[in-house]
């Protein structure tokens, strides 16, 4: 289960993208709950790193899985059920401030209370993922943003986001996709090159 996702290839209607879009625009930003939300915000590269581990780790069935009283992330079968996610929530607030600093502007923050049926915190406990892999994704939400290629100033960005044409909803078509994240790293690519290559022998 993934928590929070954020990084280079995003989609372009999570907040990461939406907030910079506004603040470079100078419209406001609805921050619900007056920014006191909180997301466990979960690097995508630690999500990718925690997968490719997986791969090499099969399931096996619990032994002590007890049908009358089951638990969600385990089974008599061989399955399992794993949280990534960065262990540390950060309020709503403070990933505004970090994507403040990153682009040099301050956004135009429009407080409002909490929607109905919206969850105040996420917070992934990891440590069944840490037993099974010896992982845990540790990329603090300062270090992610910086990734993001927001830092390339107020003209670079003004032209990626002019390409895209988001309705109402605040989706955008599928094909402005590409147009508009920013190009992974390297060390992304690798990632997601080990990825493919482990799982493109397998036999679905």
């Amino acid at each position: 289960r993934f928590f929070t996702v954020y990084g280079p290839w995003g989609r372009p209607d999570m907040a990461a993208y939406i907030f910079t879009k506004a603040i470079f625009d100078g419209s406001p930003i609805n921050v619900f709950n007056h920014g006191k939300m909180q997301r466990d915000f979960t690097y995508v590269k630690d999500i990718v790193e925690a997968m490719v581990r997986l791969v090499d780790h099969i399931a096996s069935p619990d032994s002590k899985f007890d049908a009358l009283a089951p638990k969600p992330a385990t089974s008599n079968c061989p399955y399992r059920v794993f949280n990534i996610g960065n262990n540390q929530p950060e309020e709503l607030g403070r990933f505004i401030e970090v994507l403040e600093a990153a682009i040099g502007k301050k956004a135009n923050k429009n407080f409002m209370p909490l929607q109905p049926g919206d969850v105040v915190s996420t917070f992934a406990d990891v440590s069944g993922l840490q037993r099974a892999i010896d992982f845990r994704p540790q990329t603090s939400i300062e270090e992610g943003i910086q990734r993001l290629g927001i830092p390339l100033g107020p003209e670079q960005c003004a032209d990626i986001f002019r390409h895209i044409d988001m309705d109402d909803t605040g989706s955008t078509p599928i094909g402005k996709f590409f147009e508009f994240a920013s190009p992974p790293s390297f060390a992304d690519r690798l990632l997601e090159y080990k990825l493919w290559h482990r799982l493109k022998d397998l036999d679905f």
